[in-house]
């Protein structure tokens, strides 16, 4: 079976499919053109292209979303920090109030939990994932590290003189 030909408008499409998502598996799957062939044609591409200046725009808009999004986030979790805070003191008292009434019927107690549920602070975990992800995407974008590499080493005082 003879490899398939593609046309000059495929090959550009692709690019600027390429030049939109930067995702050469995405491109493929909805092409239907092997991910090996965009490569190779992306290898094997005129220096120039067109594209180069849209990517780059791509790239410079998503790190301004990343950054926004990511400032959301922070301020997103303050809040629900805040709120857990100020209500920290009404949800001792509905723990108190449920657990000392003996009187009190099944559903009463369920409706005081019910209350408790929305005073607390619910998905922090996955906000701050979400952040986290963020920054480190927005990193990358930037050609920077995502991860902490900074090394630092406390000498006693005697060896110090000797490290300069």
């Amino acid at each position: 079976m003879g490899k398939r030909r593609y046309t000059d408008k495929e090959r550009e499409l692709a690019f600027a499919e390429y030049a939109v998502c930067g995702n050469w598996q995405a491109v493929s799957e909805k092409l239907n053109i092997p991910v090996a062939t965009l490569k190779t044609w992306w290898k094997n591409k005129p220096p120039d292209d067109g594209f180069d200046d849209i990517r780059r725009e791509n790239k410079i808009g998503f790190i301004e979303e990343a950054g926004a999004a990511i400032e959301n986030g922070v301020r997103l979790i303050n809040r629900r920090i805040g709120r857990a805070l100020q209500k920290e003191q009404e949800l001792d008292e509905l723990i108190e109030e449920i657990f000392s009434d003996d009187d009190r019927s099944a559903k009463s107690k369920q409706a005081a939990i019910s209350k408790i549920e929305v005073l607390q602070l619910h998905k922090l975990n996955e906000i701050s994932t979400a952040v986290g992800t963020l920054y480190d995407k927005r990193a990358l974008a930037k050609g920077e590290s995502t991860e902490n590499i900074r090394i630092s080493v406390k000498l006693p005082k005697e060896v110090e003189k000797y490290a300069e």
